[in-house]
């Protein structure tokens, strides 16, 4: 009993661990199956593959059999047209030089092409860059809108402020302009009047002179004129007393021709002569007579002479008076108009004078603070790489500021303009309030024609590479109002030359202080 106990313990012990064993031997063969199954899935999709393989080489074997078949067609044409092209050695080889010169310059447009191809590649990876940052840049444009905006109102309230300063001004130097055209004019006709009175002294000089030689030759012939009133007077008594005498010997020949009559009884001969001495007598008498009256109408004719010229030198007296009086008061006149001339000049070299030295002082305080804002900047920017302080500006390289073909500053300039603000408005800070003045900012650009889909022409970028500096300094804290923004394009260039490193000074921002 005890035995059959033992064996069936025993039985029950052996039956789990056949049942271990199968349920092992079930799970390789369950894994073998898997394996196999898998394997003969891997095999099949390989032989499926492998069939397209097949089929796929068939298929290009064909094509490669038609291939060689019209390779060998081709072969055939190549062979006519290499006898062709043998009959034509001939005469390719007379175009060689030709083609070799046209070789040549293709060679140098391959050079030049090869060029344009780099800055073709270069700029399509720019342009690849720039879509990138084109969608950012539209977000960021919007806004940047928005800032232009308010700073081209504030621009044109201080343009129309500026408009209406240059305005006064020019209202003011007009009205100067216009009293001294004034002071001119009035000094042109006191000229042409000082000319005139000297004309007209001149020839009442002349008309004096005249006078006194008239009127001394008036004197001289009423010197003559009376010399010879005194003539005819002597010679008037002289005649009186031939007269006289005449009488005396008419009376004379009277009694003789008395005694002649008494002595009638005297001869022939002796009457004869008695009457022919008589006749003789009578005819001297009347001679005498005759030239008695002639005399007599020649002193009248000298006396009337003699009132006319002494009227005529009344007359020449009272002319010389009056343009005597004329004159004094020409030259009183001419005299009142040399003191207003000259307290005009000295009114107008006062006015001038006080502009000039106004102007020069104003020009000599912003020329100190000119000279101390650039010492300043050129202490803060020594250091700094590609920044150049040129007379009366400083000059930025554009790759320091921008990537090619772009006005998007970039992180080194927008770090290098930040510190430059600083001092700039520390600077500006420091000027009066009545020192009227201005950054401005101009662009520049190479030669080199831009391509880009956003800009149209050099210009433009170098206007908006202006632009975005302007931008940034604002946004920095110097007055919007006090900044100008303009771009030449490559208009006006550094240096003329054409190598790289000419392009790249070409390519540059300048910031100048000055006034509107």
């Amino acid at each position: 009993m005890a035995r059959r106990r033992q064996h069936v313990d025993e039985e029950n012990q052996v039956w789990p661990g056949f049942v271990d064993v199968l349920t092992a031997i079930l799970l390789v063969t369950v894994f073998l199956l898997g394996v196999f199954l898998a394997s003969e899935l891997v095999l099949t999709r390989s032989l499926t593959d492998t069939q397209e393989d097949l089929e796929r080489t068939s298929r290009e074997a064909l094509l490669l059999q038609k291939q060689v078949g019209s390779l060998r067609s081709i072969k055939q044409q190549l062979e006519a047209e290499n006898e062709k092209a043998s009959r034509d050695i001939g005469a390719l080889r007379s175009g060689i030089a030709e083609l070799n010169l046209v070789l040549e310059d293709t060679n140098k447009k391959r050079e030049m092409l090869t060029i344009e191809v780099d800055n073709l590649t270069q700029d399509r990876e720019i342009l690849r860059a720039q879509r990138a940052k084109d969608l950012a840049a539209q977000e960021k444009l919007s806004g940047d809108l928005a800032e232009l905006t308010q700073l081209r109102e504030a621009e044109k309230k201080e343009r129309d402020k500026i408009k209406r300063d240059r305005n006064a001004l020019a209202l003011e130097l007009d009205e100067l302009r216009a009293q001294r055209a004034k002071d001119l004019a009035a000094q042109e006709k006191l000229s042409g009047e000082l000319a005139e009175l000297t004309q007209l002294r001149e020839a009442e000089k002349k008309e004096r002179d005249k006078i006194k030689r008239d009127r001394n030759a008036l004197a001289l012939e009423l010197d003559e004129l009376r010399a010879l009133r005194d003539l005819d007077k002597k010679a008037k008594q002289s005649l009186e007393q031939q007269l006289v005498s005449l009488k005396e010997d008419i009376a004379k020949v009277n009694e003789q021709l008395v005694g002649a009559q008494n002595r009638i009884t005297l001869g022939q001969g002796e009457r004869e002569e008695l009457a022919k001495e008589l006749a003789r007598l009578s005819l001297e008498n009347q001679k005498l007579r005759q030239g008695q009256d002639i005399f007599d109408a020649q002193i009248a004719q000298k006396d009337a002479e003699i009132q006319d010229r002494s009227n005529e030198v009344s007359l020449l007296n009272a002319s010389i008076a009056t343009l005597e009086n004329r004159l004094a008061q020409i030259s009183l006149q001419l005299r009142e108009a040399k003191q207003r001339d000259e307290e005009n000049q000295v009114t107008i070299a006062n006015l001038g004078k006080d502009l000039n030295q106004a102007l020069a002082q104003r020009v000599n305080e912003l020329g100190q603070y000119r000279s101390d804002f650039f010492g300043r900047v050129r202490q803060a920017v020594k250091s700094v790489p590609g920044i150049e302080i040129k007379g009366d500006r400083f000059v930025f390289g554009s790759e320091l500021l921008f990537p090619s073909a772009s006005a998007e500053l970039n992180e080194n300039g927008q770090r290098e303009l930040a510190s430059l603000s600083e001092v700039i408005r520390a600077t500006v800070d420091s000027l009066p309030d009545d020192v009227d003045w201005v950054l401005r900012i101009d662009g520049h650009t190479d030669i080199r024609p831009i391509r880009s889909p956003i800009f149209g022409d050099n210009r433009e970028l170098s206007m908006a590479r202006a632009m975005s500096v302007l931008k940034a300094l604002a946004r920095a804290g110097i007055p919007s109002e006090r900044l100008i923004a303009t771009g030449f394009g490559s208009t006006r260039p550094a240096t003329g030359g054409n190598s790289d490193e000419d392009l790249a000074r070409n390519r540059r921002i300048e910031i100048k202080l000055t006034t509107p």
